[in-house]
This record gives C-alpha cells, structure tokens and sequence, in this order.
C-alpha cells in the first residue's frame, strides 16, 4: 500500500525474506513504525530518489532477532536535527504539515516491543533507520492463514477523506479503494462541507482530521452536522490523543482514531461507523 503512493521517479527496493523468525507484537503498532519510516522516507527523497527497506535476522544479546532497516538516499538530517528527532513535537516539515508525532510514536512502539532504533544520517546523503526487534520463543514461521487479519470489506458506499497530509490522503484512498469503497478527498474543512452540501445523501461517512489550515476539523463537524444531524463521522488527529478525541466528541464526531493509523483500524473505523 505504501510503495504505490510513491513518486514514480523513486525507485523502491524491499528485500523481505519469507524464512524471518517470528516476532511477537502488535500488528497495528507494528504497521505504524514501517509506515512512518516508509513515508518519512518519500518525504526526504522528494520527486525522484531511491528508498530500500530489508529484513534480515541478526543475533542480539538475548539471542535471535529480526532488523528493518529503511534507508534513503534524500536530503539527510544534520546533527543539531539528529539530537532532537525523537522528541515529541519536534519537527522540520513545514506549519500544517507535520506534528512531530511520528517518529516519537515509533521510538515508543519499539521500545514496548523490547527493540531499539538507531538511526545514521548526512546531510545530502541520505539516512537509515535500524529497527530491532526480538525473535519469538515460538518455534517456526506463523502460518499465514492462521495469521492473516480478516479486514472487512465495503459495498462501494463513498467515503469522504479529509486531511492537509497528501500522504495521508493517499494511503487513505488506496486502502478503502481496495476494500470495495468509493473514495472523496478534501484538504481542508471548508472544502469538505462545499463537497457534502452538493449531495449529502452520496457519503456514508466522512473521516477528517483535526487540525488543518483555512477551517479546522471541530468547525467542519459542526457545520456538517447543521447540513445533515445524522452524518457518520470519525475524526482523526496526530496531536495529543487524548485532547484531540476530547475535542472531536463534544463537537459530534460518531469515532476517533490516533494517526497514523494501519489499514485495520481505519477499515474497522469505518465498517463501525456504518453499521451504527
């Protein structure tokens, strides 16, 4: 899902060997930390550039483990950027398009699956993240019919996104098209509402962030609600989710879910959303 909302002048290269010791973890923490790096990555390469993520088995203290690596050959980070990257907030990407979330997020995901993160970078030489994780007890590869999530499916009902991340928008669109929805975009509140109010019987639900530019995702909900009390929203946000959620219930969203978001939560979020 990620690899096709790539630049076509980024060349991508996995190397994932199907041989890899179990990890034990949580699948959707586990798709946040891949798809951070992975869209950091993007970011720092630009319109064309080279991303390569591996997977290998290496030994670590405890015994068998199992490293990511994702690395770039984009504009790099200088070592004032190097100290601070894990900070919480901290971010170089431009007022609206960033929280400073992500990477912070990623840290902690690793570290309460008892892994560790390093990361090397050079300005204008790119940069490569290192994700370790430990192997399971279990013995063997999981099966992968045993293992495999069951997403649920739509019924070419339309959605409407809303986000000022094009990244997000993207990833958002491509997992709901691929699971029988019909996708609409919007990169701000105003434009969202202008894009109900044409129809407000076509979406089913509407996903908007909480935070954007021109009008925020509070006053879009309030004005969605005046156009259509019975509008199915979830509202997402990559700030502090516990005010974010706070703010997006008293202004009548249906769900909240934390960004990033895997495909599983966003897939469950919206099949809730309409069966309620």
């Amino acid at each position: 899902m990620l690899l096709e909302t790539f630049p076509q002048g980024v060349t991508v290269q996995v190397d994932a060997p199907i041989d890899l010791p179990p990890v034990s973890g949580d699948v959707t923490q586990l798709h946040q930390v891949i798809m951070n790096l992975a869209v950091n990555a993007r970011d720092a390469v630009g319109a064309t550039g080279r991303v390569d993520v591996r997977l290998s088995e290496i030994a670590i203290p405890t015994g068998r483990g199992v490293q990511i690596e994702v690395e770039d050959n984009g504009c790099g980070m200088s070592p004032a950027v190097l100290d601070q990257m894990f900070d919480p907030f901290f971010t170089t990407k431009a007022v609206g398009h960033g929280t400073g979330l992500g990477l912070a997020t990623v840290q902690s995901i690793v570290a309460a699956h008892g892994g560790v993160i390093s990361v090397s970078s050079e300005v204008g030489r790119g940069s490569l993240f290192q994700v370790v994780l430990p192997a399971s007890a279990a013995e063997g590869a999981p099966d992968p019919e045993s293992s495999a999530v069951d997403l649920p499916n739509g019924a070419r009902q339309t959605v409407l996104v809303v986000d000022d991340e094009e990244g997000i928008l993207q990833l958002a669109r491509k997992t709901l098209e691929r699971h029988g929805y019909q996708v609409r975009v919007a990169r701000h509140g105003g434009e969202a509402v202008d894009i109900y109010a044409q129809d407000p019987g076509a979406i089913s639900v509407v996903i908007t962030d909480i935070s954007m530019p021109v009008m925020d995702g509070p006053t879009a909900i309030r004005l969605l609600r005046a156009i259509d009390p019975d509008v199915r929203i979830i509202a997402s946000s990559g700030l502090e989710a516990v005010g974010a959620a706070a703010k997006a219930i008293g202004s009548g969203s249906v769900l909240f879910i934390p960004k990033p978001y895997s495909a599983e939560v966003l897939l469950r979020a919206v099949g809730r959303a309409i069966a309620e």
